[in-house]
């Protein structure tokens, strides 16, 4: 849902829809669960798109820590979130 707001270049209603269901993820999932590093991820690519890179970069370091943990580190998506981390590192 949040991704049609991206493509809409809607980042506040998406960053909403996110925090939202980052919320629930929170209370019903474990702690390490992939879903919740992907919302991680997802919020911090509103906050790149925003030109937020310092926040950005804090929320793709979040789910970096926490897919860390439930992916195995040779993980796509693990290499996705280190390649991330150095995009907004570059922009800050």
């Amino acid at each position: 849902m949040s991704g049609i707001y991206e493509d809409d270049e809607k980042f506040d209603e998406a960053l909403y829809m996110l925090q939202r269901t980052l919320e629930i993820q929170l209370r019903v999932l474990p702690s390490t669960h992939f879903r919740i590093a992907a919302t991680y991820h997802n919020i911090g690519g509103i906050y790149l798109c925003k030109g937020d890179y310092k926040i950005a970069l804090e929320n793709f370091e979040t789910a970096l820590d926490i897919g860390l943990k439930s992916l195995p580190s040779d993980h796509e998506t693990i290499q996705t979130y280190y390649e991330h981390i150095q995009l907004a590192k570059e922009r800050i």
